[in-house]
């Protein structure tokens, strides 16, 4: 520990800050992280539906897919058939 005895002056300075908004900016600040999430909302819901959209498509595109080949199929045996008898 050390001997202060023979010092003159000590000097001691302690600051403390604290961020003080005025003129609504608080209000504003808030306002403005909600509207940012309403829009990152927005933007997942959007492509929620694009994603739940392109599913759809590519469901029908395999059913279309599917009847063109029974249907050739059913002709492929039609004309089996008729050529056979």
């Amino acid at each position: 520990m050390k001997d202060y005895r023979y010092a003159r002056q000590t000097q001691s300075t302690l600051q403390l800050t604290q961020l003080i908004e005025l003129g609504g900016k608080r209000a504003a600040r808030v306002k403005i992280a909600e509207r940012s999430r309403e829009l990152v909302n927005w933007d997942y819901e959007t492509r929620r539906v694009d994603v739940f959209t392109r599913t759809a498509e590519a469901f029908i595109d395999v059913l279309a897919g599917q009847e063109r080949l029974t249907q050739a199929q059913e002709l492929a045996r039609a004309s089996r058939q008729s050529g056979a008898h």
